[in-house]
């Protein structure tokens, strides 16, 4: 009997005990559904997830104790969800799918009632204006809010007041003006008093400036510190869970360009010459379409780029991964998809596949450390110059960081905008190779 079945067998025999598994698994559903107001590229089907819970079912630890069972179940399918959902999101989302989480888990526990939640995202209800504030160092719209704190959780009693006692308006003061509110402990009867959530609510009324970094902590205190990282970019992963029906879709971000991680994957899995790449366009969907008839025979990859521009064929796409069945494809018949965010991608595809995003690092070092990190040691001992080649090569690379780094600032400063992406800094470095390795001297 199937692992799968074992464990169906055992949920049946232990249903009310198993409920705790499937509420935890409803409640990052409903969570993931909610991602999809953010941004139209972040949907997913029901079906997609209950093949996703199945899956961990049958693959976590097994224990025939009940009660480890389910724990391990817990953490499992939550740390799983995680990384396959993550993978999927643009950087700026990620610690809000963290915190969307863990808020879902507690408040469905029910460690956050739902007077507490009203009063996190909206504030109090109530209309505290006439009460006077005597405590001078505290503004007059933070007082009111703490008042608000006070009705919507007996926890926060009389914290108001707090702030005028001696014993603890030290502690006060310097959370106010600390760089580093969070890592402050707040004063002994509240520290002990409050839950992780309790001290997030009043780490936003006292400096709301530093919400994402009190998010990181509650995050890391209610799901662990893996919940606050980013995974890994990880193209493995996601070929091994694809299928000849179920397509990866890579969500396009500037700066990033996938094909070259996708050619190496190919060529580590032996199927190089048997990948076939198009960029979509206009006069191109009738290419992609025998591409893809093609490959379903012969089990080729099939890689459509740029489908955001190629609306119109679109729904050509969306008829083919209808019309396609798993027993009458190659098995190794793979399809990939690249997309910027876009309302013309055909729903019921980005619902079934798998999603993966690679944004450019943050920042001079770390974009500087992923380019040095993609050479191979043939890529940077091999020039014939190499002393020229090493210090030409640097200079390249940090010219492609402060590119992609400046992004933020638009097309100032230059006469017109143009999106630098991984492809350009690798013909670049194709380029001087090619000029180091032909020449006798150094054509500067």
């Amino acid at each position: 009997m199937a692992e799968a079945e074992k464990t169906a067998k055992m949920i049946n025999e232990n249903r009310e005990n198993y409920r705790s598994v499937a509420r935890r698994g409803s409640v990052l559903y409903f969570v993931v559904a909610d991602l999809a107001l953010i941004d139209p590229m972040y949907q997913y089907s029901l079906e997609f997830f209950t093949r996703l819970f199945g899956r961990r079912l049958d693959k976590s630890t097994k224990s025939e104790v009940l009660e480890d069972r389910l724990q391990i179940l817990l953490a499992d399918i939550t740390g799983s969800f995680y990384l396959n959902i993550c993978r999927g999101l643009f950087e700026k989302d990620k610690l809000l799918y963290s915190f969307l989480n863990a808020a879902a888990i507690l408040r469905r526990a029910g460690d956050i009632s739902q007077a507490e939640w009203g009063c996190y995202l909206r504030g109090s209800p109530t209309d505290f204006s006439s009460f006077t504030n005597d405590v001078d160092y505290l503004p007059e719209a933070t007082f009111h809010k703490l008042l608000g704190l006070e009705e919507a959780h007996f926890g926060f009693k009389d914290i108001a007041k707090s702030f005028k006692d001696p014993a603890d308006a030290e502690t006060w003061k310097r959370i106010l003006v600390a760089e580093d509110p969070q890592l402050i402990p707040f004063p002994p009867l509240y520290e002990d008093r409050l839950s992780a959530f309790q001290k997030l609510m009043l780490l936003r009324v006292l400096r709301d400036a530093k919400l994402v970094q009190a998010v990181k902590v509650f995050v890391g205190t209610e799901l662990g510190p893996k919940f606050i990282e980013s995974p890994p970019f990880d193209l493995e992963g996601a070929a091994a869970d694809a299928t000849n029906t179920t397509p990866v879709i890579f969500v396009l971000s500037p700066g990033a360009d996938p094909i070259a991680d996708l050619i190496a994957l190919a060529q580590s899995q032996g199927k190089d010459g048997r990948l076939k790449v198009l960029s979509l366009g206009q006069g191109q969907g009738r290419i992609a379409e025998r591409l893809v008839d093609q490959g379903q025979k012969a089990g080729d990859w099939v890689c459509l780029q740029n489908c955001h521009l190629s609306a119109s064929w679109m729904p050509e796409l969306e008829k083919i991964q209808e019309k396609q069945d798993e027993n009458t494809m190659h098995p190794e018949y793979r399809l990939w998809l690249t997309s910027a965010p876009s309302e013309a991608f055909p729903v019921p595809v980005l619902q079934s596949g798998i999603k993966l995003t690679n944004e450019p690092p943050r920042g001079l070092r770390a974009n500087l450390k992923r380019t040095y990190g993609d050479l191979t040691e043939e890529d940077y001992e091999g020039c014939s110059k190499p002393k020229e080649y090493k210090k030409l090569l640097f200079a390249l690379a940090y010219f492609h960081a402060a590119i992609l780094e400046r992004r933020k600032y638009g097309a100032i400063g230059w006469n017109i905008p143009y999106e630098w992406m991984t492809s350009d800094l690798e013909t670049s470095k194709r380029q001087l190779r090619m000029y180091l390795d032909e020449q006798d001297l150094v054509p500067y």
